[in-house]
């Protein structure tokens, strides 16, 4: 493990782009993510653990519409909360 992630470093900083197979395995088992890109940006924000009106200053949208991603957010990821969305995001 320890070698491949030495490995893994040498290649990014040399430019190249690494991808754990195991993740592209589950990436395409689990097909695409029904988020659409403004709220994965939001949920992206919200990780860091500002409010509502941090995460609207942050994505240039008003509080109201920024509270309302993270709604459809957490009604698409099948979660009670912000946390839970940005984790399972």
């Amino acid at each position: 493990m320890r070698a491949e992630l030495a490995d893994a470093v040498r290649r990014t900083t040399s430019g190249l782009r690494v991808v754990d197979p195991d993740l592209t395995v589950v990436s395409v088992l689990l097909g695409d993510s029904p988020l659409t890109e403004r709220e994965q940006g939001v949920l992206g924000v919200a990780a860091d653990g500002g409010t509502v009106a941090d995460i609207a200053r942050a994505t240039s949208l008003g509080e109201s519409t920024a509270r309302n991603y993270l709604s459809a957010a957490m009604g698409k990821t099948g979660v009670r909360n912000r946390a839970d969305a940005v984790r399972i995001a």
